[in-house]
């Protein structure tokens, strides 16, 4: 065999080896070299080369510029240096460095069936690495740049220093696991596991039924298409269900949980004060989707949309709850202790045995307390809010409209005016039902502003108090006004 030195000019030259160990070196110019059989050495040079090594343990540098090399058989080691190159190792035990820049390293030339353990560092700069085997090293020093690792074939877990990582293919089984790095998993169309180990991790499962773990850290997880289950971990974690029936589990933290669009999502905040989302979709969408939500201990927030579409659950002395209810009437489910309605919309809510604090919007909203200790806050609009058994508090800001509360039981009950309003234009006794009967205490603020309470009075004599009574009535002046005080200012 004949070994060949031959060196290139400023042109964009073709430089072809024989069977020998041929040293081969382009200089300046767009340069292609063949090394063939033999173990070469090409050396690229300035400008954007293309180095192919052939048989043999080769040795390939590209130097300056944007360059190709192609290892192919043998042991080969390639060299990238300064520039945004393109590496591909082969048959054999290969050595990629991609050097300065932007560049894509590739254990083997057709990513699956070829053998021999690589070894790819693509150094400074943003790099890519295409790994087809999980005997593939992958080498990275702190601080080089933001690193994505394309997995086709095998198990694989990002080592020190790389960032994310993504399985290429629709390949069912394939995992991928973090480090202890900020990661980005993404997954395929196949059943993937994905597990971000510490940092605050960012996974993506696709499509597939997908096992996602975002572990330590605070983590963001979204399902995509299948059938999902994900698990938040410790820290403050973000999960989001897709397409398909998703099960969600929060973990510790204050995780916050939405719910899919499939047929069910089950989703379970578990330890911590968590945000439960049953759907993405609130007023003005249409819900589909059933969605039971339990937030476990801790002081949970649920997001209810759709109506009875979403189920709450809560187990009793786990925290003070709340749910947020958007475009339907909704009753407190057990063991859940407030709701408020969002956006102004004139829907209803209900208590439970609880003491609950309800709270409407600027729409006209009923407010029914049920059992229990409740206050009320009606908010703008024209409400009405009806205390049921217990000692209720009726609050009212400066933003109400005309107002009715009915409250036939308690002997603790208060209407609370707690910021300044208007001044009271009169007190008086009104037949609200129209039944020849002056039951009832219009409190009138002028302007349609008014607070009326039903059964005040027993009948049309104002010195008997009626089964509505609501004991007491303060301003912020910290006057409290009980019905004798009433009675003396009586218009």
């Amino acid at each position: 065999d004949i070994n060949i030195n031959g060196t290139g000019n400023s042109l964009d030259n073709v430089l072809t080896g024989a069977g020998g160990d041929n040293e081969l070196n382009g200089a300046a110019g767009a340069d292609t070299l063949w090394g063939f059989a033999g173990a070469d050495t090409l050396n690229g040079g300035d400008d954007n080369d293309d180095l192919n090594g052939g048989a043999g343990n080769d040795i390939l540098n590209g130097d300056n510029g944007d360059d190709l090399l192609n290892g192919a058989d043998g042991d080969d080691t390639l060299n990238g240096g300064a520039g945004n190159d393109e590496l591909y190792g082969g048959n054999g035990t290969d050595v990629l460095n991609g050097g300065a820049g932007n560049d894509n390293l590739h254990g083997t030339a057709n990513w699956i069936g070829q053998t021999g353990n690589k070894t790819l560092n693509g150094g400074t700069g943003d790099d890519l690495y295409h790994v087809d085997s999980c005997t593939d090293v992958v080498v990275e020093n702190a601080g080089e740049g933001i690193d994505t690792v394309y997995v086709y074939d095998g198990d694989y877990t990002l080592t020190n220093n790389v960032e994310n990582l993504e399985i290429r293919y629709n390949t069912n089984g394939l995992d991928g696991t973090g480090n202890s790095l900020d990661n980005m998993l993404t997954g395929a169309n196949g059943t993937n596991i994905l597990r971000g180990l510490d940092g605050n991790d960012t996974i993506y499962g696709m499509g597939g039924n997908d096992r996602l773990y975002g572990d330590n850290g605070n983590d963001t997880v979204y399902g995509g298409n299948g059938v999902d289950y994900m698990y938040g971990g410790e820290g403050n974690d973000y999960l989001h269900g897709g397409e398909d029936t998703d099960v969600l589990y929060g973990g510790n933290g204050q995780d916050t949980l939405v719910g899919g669009n499939g047929q069910y999502t089950i989703l379970f905040g578990e330890a911590g004060n968590d945000v439960l989302y049953g759907t993405p979709a609130f007023t003005g969408m249409t819900v589909t989707t059933l969605a039971y939500l339990l937030g476990g201990t801790g002081d949970d927030l649920y997001y209810i949309s759709g109506g009875s579409k979403d189920w709450v659950y809560e187990y009793a002395n786990q925290g003070t709850d709340t749910a947020y209810v958007y475009d339907q009437s909704y009753t407190l489910a057990a063991n859940l202790e407030n709701a408020e309605i969002r956006y102004n919309t004139d829907i209803n809510l209900t208590g439970n045995n609880l003491d609950n604090v309800l709270t409407g919007a600027e729409g006209d909203n009923v407010l029914t307390g049920q059992a229990g200790n409740d206050t009320f806050y009606g908010k703008g609009g024209d409400d009405r809010l009806v205390g049921g058994s217990g000692d209720d508090t009726y609050v009212v800001s400066g933003k109400f409209g005309e107002d009715v509360i009915f409250d036939d039981s308690g002997s603790g009950d208060e209407l609370q005016f707690i910021s300044r309003i208007i001044n009271v234009v009169s007190w008086t006794q009104v037949d609200g039902d129209s039944n020849g009967q002056f039951e009832d205490l219009l409190i009138d603020f002028g302007n349609s502003k008014s607070i009326t309470i039903e059964d005040y009075f027993s009948n049309s004599n104002d010195s008997v108090a009626g089964s509505g009574l609501v004991e007491n009535i303060s301003f912020t002046d910290d006057a409290v006004n009980d019905f004798v005080d009433v009675q003396g200012m009586l218009s």
